[in-house]
């Protein structure tokens, strides 16, 4: 291919770790595709050239669309030369396949307004490439997966609320020290370790752990963390933020070992407007459906999430290209790229209750 523009990044054809910086300036970059695609949409206005009657609203945003895309732009020669195959979002993968027959033509994108036309036809085939049959069906895909996601905690809600009339919510972050930048294999395991702890402690209270739902997301500066609603039978525990503290600990001194960060929502209840943890009873239509849609909100796809993954996947790939061991190494390459990122633990069965029938909308 003839690069229109210079390598952006560095000259090394050599796929970060998610532990360099190199790693982080490319999910930046990736990340901000993303949201450019995603605003230039359903923008109305041919993105360069003269247009008539942009109002002083319109015109700043119109004109910080434009930096941005010239920014990005010269992004994509680097991009195809260190990760040609890497499923990316079809918002990115949009932009790379458009963009760059432009670029192997090596027209000038800055000067003229020949240079504008093709500016504005680049981004009416970004737009016509979304539309395809096939692309639109992967974004159907997703959001099918969000619904039955929605649908799936909505029924371990009501399953929950009828087999206890008092749940104990706890919301407990967590994530690893400043720096630390865990490997999505990593925080998974100490995902588990963490679920297995809530099983065995609560078991010796009288089973009161009754499940839980988790998320896993992807931030620039913490990367990995957890975010977690943990349930436990209100009618067997008390003090909702002692217990969240005591498991925090857990987490920071026996999981992490001094290198972890955890946050107890539940210490600090009053900063939220509308609480939807404690206590929460099965009558209490109001706190339940709060609670209802702090749940909801964990089953939201994460793009950066699935950049980091996907980054992530990359370089294991190319990390063990030489190994022997090609199955081992292809079920590690799918749990990063494909490893769970939300899930509900498994309620207890279904018992038939005594007595007036509870009925949870």
């Amino acid at each position: 291919m003839n690069h229109y523009f210079p390598n952006e990044y560095f000259p090394e054809d050599e796929l970060p770790s998610i532990s360099q910086p190199f790693f982080h300036e490319l999910f930046s970059d990736l990340f901000a595709i993303e949201q450019l695609v995603n605003r230039l949409k359903n923008y109305a206005y041919p993105l360069f050239g003269p247009v008539q009657y942009l109002d002083e609203v319109t015109e700043p945003e119109r004109l910080e669309l434009q930096q941005e895309f010239l920014r990005l732009i010269k992004r994509v020669p680097s991009l195809e030369i260190l990760y040609p195959h890497a499923s990316f979002s079809v918002l990115i993968r949009s932009f790379i396949d458009c963009v760059s027959p432009y670029l192997e033509d090596g027209f000038d994108l800055l000067q003229g307004t020949a240079a504008q036309q093709d500016l504005n036809q680049c981004v009416e085939d970004i737009r016509h490439n979304l539309q395809r049959p096939e692309i639109r069906k992967r974004s159907y895909r997703a959001n099918e997966k969000y619904a039955d996601q929605e649908k799936g905690i909505t029924s371990f809600i009501n399953h929950l609320f009828t087999q206890h009339g008092r749940v104990m919510v706890l919301r407990l972050d967590f994530g690893y020290r400043i720096g630390q930048y865990p490997s999505f294999l990593k925080i998974g395991h100490d995902r588990d370790k963490l679920i297995r702890y809530l099983r065995e402690r609560h078991d010796r209270e009288g089973k009161a752990f009754l499940g839980c739902i988790w998320r896993i997301e992807y931030g620039q500066e913490k990367g990995y963390h957890l975010h977690m609603l943990i349930l436990l039978n209100a009618n067997r525990v008390r003090e909702d933020v002692t217990h969240g503290r005591l498991i925090c600990d857990y987490w920071n001194n026996a999981i992490t070992h001094g290198n972890g960060t955890a946050y107890n929502c539940n210490a600090n209840k009053q900063a939220y407007r509308f609480c939807g943890i404690g206590e929460v009873k099965w009558n209490d239509q109001d706190k339940r459906k709060i609670f209802k849609q702090v749940a909801l909100y964990l089953a939201k796809p994460d793009p950066r999430l699935e950049i980091a993954r996907t980054l992530e996947a990359e370089h294991f790939k190319a990390a063990h290209a030489f190994i022997h061991d090609l199955r081992a190494d292809r079920y590690q390459y799918d749990r990063i790229r494909n490893g769970r990122v939300f899930g509900t633990s498994q309620l207890d069965e279904y018992k038939t209750r005594r007595g007036r029938h509870r009925h949870i909308s």
